[in-house]
């Protein structure tokens, strides 16, 4: 494929006419033969699909058609989490440092007798 027929599909599927497409390519110096023959390598199913196109009316509407209408948020909107007080939050971080301490004393505890369980047995007399 030339860098013309190239140039040529391009411009089609930028929605441009095919004749507008031609003039332009002939002043910017191609021989009328070189577009034509560029124009013919294109498939005749594609130049009358983009002409199909380009004859659809466009239903877009334009910002001043969309003023006064209320569009609705892409985002739902929720209810915010309820937060909690600082003083339950403080209240919750001391019952932690608390339980956690408790926790270390047990496993402490529980190291030492481990380790001198047989003298506790004979300071009991057992």
């Amino acid at each position: 494929m030339s860098d013309l027929t190239g140039g040529i599909k391009n411009a089609l599927d930028r929605g441009e006419s095919l004749e507008k497409i031609k003039k332009s390519f002939l002043n910017a110096g191609y021989t009328k033969e070189e577009v034509e023959q560029a124009t013919n390598e294109i498939s005749p199913q594609a130049q009358f699909n983009k002409q199909q196109i380009n004859q659809i009316p466009n239903k877009l509407q334009t910002p001043s058609q969309l003023q006064g209408l209320e569009i609705p948020s892409p985002i739902p909107h929720y209810a915010p989490l309820p937060t909690i007080p600082a003083q339950e939050e403080k209240k919750s971080h001391l019952l932690i440092i608390v339980l956690s301490i408790l926790g270390l004393l047990i496993l402490i505890g529980a190291g030492f007798l481990g380790l001198y369980w047989d003298k506790v047995l004979n300071f009991l007399g057992l």
